[in-house]
């Protein structure tokens, strides 16, 4: 059985001023977070870490993408028990068929801060670890010291 970690998020983004936007409001919000560039180095982390409560997905990224990865993550039940937020800037349909086809949730690129926590909020509570310190989904969301609508912007 794998190993868990209630209050992890792994966060897979290969543009580096997204990576440190999602991690510092994650952090912010009581979230730890562990951040890799590509789906090949969330693979390696997942196999040397215990298992995040949610990894947050970017689509396009070098080496492997997010669907090659959720290709990799549908062949193994202990890495399908992870939830997954695919999120992706890409025009039109492909990110949301891609969610749909592997049983995750889908963000798209642009979001509002208070958007994209929510969602992490609502995978939080999902799976049964609301963490100390971490805010509840019934947070005024506007109250987020530094975010209040802040837009985690788009991107590859």
């Amino acid at each position: 059985m794998i190993e868990r970690s209630d209050n992890t998020v792994l966060v897979v983004e290969d543009n580096p001023v997204l990576s440190l936007l999602l991690s510092l409001l994650l952090t912010r919000s009581g979230y730890e977070v562990a951040t890799v560039t590509n789906g090949q180095e969330a693979l390696d982390y997942l196999d040397h870490h215990p298992a995040p409560f949610l990894i947050t997905l970017d689509m396009n990224m070098p080496v492997m993408g997010g669907e090659e990865f959720l290709r990799h993550r549908a062949d193994s039940s202990e890495l399908c028990a992870i939830p997954v937020l695919l999120c992706s800037g890409s025009v039109g349909e492909e990110g949301t068929e891609v969610a749909e086809a592997y049983g995750v949730s889908f963000c798209a690129k642009p979001s509002r801060a208070d958007e994209l926590l929510k969602l992490v909020e609502q995978h939080h509570v999902a799976m049964g670890r609301l963490a100390r310190g971490a805010r509840s989904a019934a947070v005024d969301h506007d109250s987020i010291p530094h975010w209040p609508g802040a837009i985690i912007p788009g991107g590859n």
